[in-house]
């Protein structure tokens, strides 16, 4: 991206080199992304605890929440428990990518 410099006769634009400090509009836009992905998964874990609490402090038939997530937590944890060495992978492969961030 062009810019005016300091040193440049006024109203000339010059080019960045190579190598210099602009960032590419690639980097800008992947990086844009990745940060609305993680305050998007920030905020649905949040939520996610927030479920939990309540299901724990009113049980199930919570008016705000209107899915069972405990229940849906207890059979996922089933599920991957009788998938034997496949679902410890696959336990493992979440737990990576929620702690590479």
């Amino acid at each position: 991206m062009p810019s005016c410099s300091a040193d440049s006769p006024q109203g000339e634009i010059t080019k960045p080199t190579k190598g210099g400090n602009l960032p590419m509009a690639g980097e800008n836009v992947v990086s844009t992304i990745k940060s609305w992905i993680g305050g998007l998964s920030s905020v649905a874990l949040s939520l996610l605890g927030l479920a939990i609490i309540l299901q724990v402090l009113f049980g199930p038939d919570v008016v705000f929440v209107p899915v069972d997530v405990i229940g849906n937590i207890q059979g996922l944890v089933t599920s991957l428990g009788s998938a034997g060495l496949a679902g410890l992978i696959t336990v493992g492969v979440i737990y990576w990518i929620f702690k590479n961030d």
